[in-house]
């Protein structure tokens, strides 16, 4: 299971574009005015060749696989220091699109 220190942050199993643990959260401003900081995500995706591969909210296991890939993938909110509208699900999703033309991760 993939795990935060900050307040809100939630992992969870999702479809996008593929099977992968997602862990997001929101930065909270530790001094006044105390605003929402940056969002971000994390993905871990696995792939497999044989055995058994499992993705739940909990977490990932691989069983009696002749080989695995673990990959991660991260992104935040951040545009400039004046700007932090970026979408970091966005981000993620474009940078495993772009990994994914580099090697075929399809299970």
């Amino acid at each position: 299971m993939m795990d935060s220190p900050h307040k809100g942050s939630k992992c969870k199993c999702i479809y996008r574009p593929l099977f992968a643990l997602a862990l997001t959260g929101q930065v909270a401003d530790v001094v006044p005015p105390y605003e929402p900081g940056l969002k971000f995500e994390a993905r871990l995706l696995v792939t497999a060749t044989g055995g058994k591969l499992d993705i739940s909210d909990e977490g990932t296991s691989v069983e009696n696989a002749d080989d695995a890939v673990l990959l991660l993938v991260a992104a935040t909110s951040y545009k400039t220091f004046q700007d932090i509208t970026a979408d970091p699900a966005q981000r993620c999703d474009d940078c495993i699109a772009t990994l994914q033309r580099q090697r075929d991760m399809t299970p």
